[in-house]
C-alpha cells in the first residue's frame, strides 16, 4: 500500500515503484488528503506540532509522517467497514483520473486492506481515492453525459437514492469547456452510499466572462445521461434526457429509467 512515495525532496518515506503482486496507490500514492504536500509544508507542520504540544515527539512524528502513517489507518478501518475500499487496476494515475478504469471485471478491481483477496490471483497497480479524515473510505460514482451543443461552465450534481441523498456537489473544480457530441465522464466520490439511485439532478452554471460567454449558449441540450455505480458495477439510465435542456443557473431532475418512466 503506497501512501507516501514523495521521494527525498518531499521527505517521502515510501516507494513509487511496485513492490508486490498487487500494489495499491490511494490518492496516487504520494500524498494523502489532509497531510502536508511537500518538504516545506511537512517541516512547517512538524515544527508547529512540536511547539503546540510542548515538544511532544509523537505529535511531531505524526505531522512529518502523516501520509506514511495513513497506510495502517486505512488498513484498520477496512476491517469492519461497510464501505469496500474498492480499487481499480489502471495503467497510470492519469488514466484513472480521467475515469477510464472504474469498471470491474474478474481482475480489474480489488479491495484494499484487510479484505484483499489473494485467491483471486490479481496482479498489477490499483488506484482509489479516500477522504481526508476518518472515515476514509469513499463510494465511487461516474456520470457519463452526451450533449448536442458546447458549454463553458461548471456542473453540479445531486444524487438521490433509496438510502441517502448526496450533493449538490461540483463535478469539476474549474470551468470546463465541453464540445458538443463528445461524452463527458465525470467521477464523483462520497462517504455515503446512496443505495439504489432514483433521481439525478444537474445544475449548469455558465462561466460569465467578457467576449467569451457570448460564444456559448445559455441553455445546454443533452442527448443522454447514465450513472455508473462503480463499487457495485451497475449502470443506470435516466428518463427524458434526449434533447432535454438545462438552462444557465437552473437545475433539472431526471428519474432513473424503470423507476418512474
Amino acid at each position: 500500500m503506497h501512501t507516501d512515495a514523495g521521494g527525498v525532496k518531499n521527505i517521502g518515506f515510501g516507494a513509487t515503484h511496485p513492490l508486490g503482486h498487487v500494489d495499491f496507490y490511494p490518492n496516487g500514492g504520494e500524498r494523502q488528503p489532509g497531510c502536508a504536500a511537500d518538504a516545506v509544508d511537512k517541516l512547517g507542520a512538524t515544527s508547529w506540532a512540536a511547539l503546540s504540544t510542548f515538544f511532544n515527539v509523537y505529535a511531531a512524528e505524526e505531522a512529518l509522517a502523516c501520509s506514511h502513517e495513513r497506510s495502517y489507518y486505512y488498513f484498520t478501518e477496512s476491517i469492519n467497514s461497510q464501505c469496500p475500499f474498492t480499487a481499480w487496476k489502471c495503467a497510470t494515475l492519469g488514466e484513472f483520473d480521467q475515469g477510464h478504469c472504474v469498471k470491474c471485471t474478474d481482475d480489474s478491481c480489488a479491495r484494499m486492506g484487510y479484505h484483499a483477496d489473494p485467491s483471486k490471483g490479481l496482479r498489477g497497480n490499483f488506484y482509489l481515492n479516500t477522504e481526508s479524515t476518518d472515515s476514509f473510505c469513499q463510494y465511487t460514482y461516474q456520470v457519463n453525459i452526451s450533449s448536442l451543443n458546447n458549454f463553458d461552465g461548471i456542473l453540479y450534481m445531486t444524487l438521490e437514492g433509496t438510502n441517502a441523498t448526496i450533493g449538490p456537489t461540483a463535478l469539476m473544480k474549474n470551468n470546463l469547456v465541453h464540445l458538443g457530441k463528445d461524452t463527458l465522464a465525470l467521477r464523483y466520490h462520497s462517504r455515503v452510499n446512496v443505495g439504489s439511485p432514483t433521481h439525478l439532478t444537474l445544475r449548469y452554471e455558465k462561466i460569465t466572462t467578457p467576449f467569451i460567454s457570448s460564444s456559448y449558449p445559455d441553455d445546454w441540450h443533452l442527448l443522454g445521461v447514465t450513472l455508473w455505480q462503480a463499487d457495485e458495477s451497475r449502470k443506470y439510465s435516466f428518463c427524458n434526457t434526449y434533447h432535454a435542456e438545462i438552462d444557465n443557473h437552473n437545475s433539472t431532475t431526471f428519474s432513473v429509467r424503470g423507476v418512474t418512466c
